[in-house]
């Protein structure tokens, strides 16, 4: 999405953007890690970690997603389907 132009934030409950580690389940591939490093010089990519997301709830024309980072609540709001 972001090589096409478009905005994207993407709610994490961890924070495995840049973690290593030996089992692939748990880490990027070097190659999806690369391409991710390039799109993350822009300004097109926000990546939240540490969320836990309660509810999406569409008002209207947006949906309003619901979570909590730490111990504060937070809402992101998108006219888009999350």
């Amino acid at each position: 999405l972001c090589t096409q132009g478009k905005r994207v934030t993407v709610l994490d409950r961890g924070d495995r953007w840049g973690g290593t580690g030996s089992d692939p389940s748990q880490t990027l591939s070097p190659y999806t890690f690369q391409r991710l490093r390039a799109i993350r010089r822009g300004d097109r990519l926000t990546l939240v970690e540490k969320v836990t997301v309660k509810s999406v709830v569409k008002e209207g024309a947006q949906y309003v997603v619901h979570g909590r980072r730490g111990r504060q609540g937070a809402q992101w709001i998108t006219t888009q389907p999350p």
